[in-house]
């Protein structure tokens, strides 16, 4: 996940579904398990009876619980409970492969350099670059989407993206991020404040410098909560960005296959959704922040 990206339909009941197609994932684990070709990150979990992902801190998507909480949603590795969108959706997979999971802190900048040395097997929200590309591989199934919203006072009315293009408007975002290119082209009428960190950017926003703030909405949800500040709004017509899952690159695909597989499940059944849901939960997050994380249901 770059630096800018830090910061459908109700939820379908799915109990039976979940549990019987969890029952068919384990079963294929245990019989690809025996019938395995050449070594790969596939054999080296089934071995250890351990799946390993990394996690760089930052809310939603990896948070140390410091508390040791016992509520739901947390994984334990070590003497650390972790929770987040990524630790949920890392342990739906964990369980699937019917193996532990093993959480290692990393960063975003280091993340590439720790799946190349065999450091962790996976990590989620990790977005595809042509030049992370070049040295690992990436799931072509997103775990789910980002939003591109906005950050606006509790009174705004204004729904599309569109109406926010008018010389008036005030839109701050990172500095040559992508939602800085993103209204670039959608918004050039806009006057658009480019700033180069998040905490300047959330101040001027909080001193009423400027009228909205463009990121994804996971993070603007948790910034907007934790301030008690404005809403989240998802401005139409929708901008959905894919949600990463990257690992290291090997002849050997049963491992990618198997991810694509959960990915794909996963997102059906919505799992993001759930985890996502849960940790807003833990941290005090109110409902009406939550923007889902599955395009269908915009």
């Amino acid at each position: 996940m770059d630096i800018a990206r830090r910061n459908l339909m109700k939820l379908i009941p799915v109990a039976g579904v979940t549990a019987a197609a969890a029952g068919i994932i384990a079963a294929g684990a245990r019989e690809s398990s025996a019938q395995s070709g050449p070594s790969g990150t596939w054999d080296q979990i089934m071995s250890s009876r351990t799946l390993r992902v990394g996690a760089a801190v930052a809310e939603p998507w990896y948070f140390k619980d410091e508390v040791q909480s016992d509520a739901p949603g947390g994984a334990t590795s070590g003497s650390t409970t972790w929770r987040g969108i990524g630790i949920g959706m890392a342990k739906a997979v964990a369980e699937g492969l019917e193996v532990d999971l093993s959480v290692v802190e990393t960063t975003w900048g280091n993340a590439v350099a720790g799946l190349q040395a065999n450091q962790f097997d996976l990590m989620f929200i990790l977005d595809a670059t042509p030049q992370r590309a070049k040295a690992i591989d990436f799931l072509s199934v997103p775990i789910g989407y980002y939003p591109l919203a906005l950050w606006v006072a509790e009174a705004e009315t204004r729904s599309t993206w569109a109406e926010f293009n008018t010389p008036e408007t005030k839109i701050a975002t990172l500095l040559g991020s992508s939602m800085d290119q993103f209204l670039t082209k959608t918004t050039p009428n806009a006057n658009i404040v480019r700033l180069q960190e998040s905490s300047q950017v959330n101040a001027a926003f909080r001193s009423r410098r400027v009228d909205a703030v463009c990121a994804v909405a996971p993070g603007l949800a948790q910034t907007a909560a934790q301030l008690k500040l404005g809403k989240v709004l998802n401005p139409s017509p929708f901008v959905p960005l894919p949600a990463g899952t990257g690992f290291r690159w090997e002849p050997n695909n049963r491992f990618k296959d198997f991810l694509s597989a959960c990915a794909t499940f996963f997102y059906s059944t919505g799992k993001i959704d759930e985890v996502y849901r849960e940790f807003m939960k833990y941290r005090g997050v109110d409902e009406k922040y939550f923007v889902s994380m599955i395009k269908e249901r915009w």
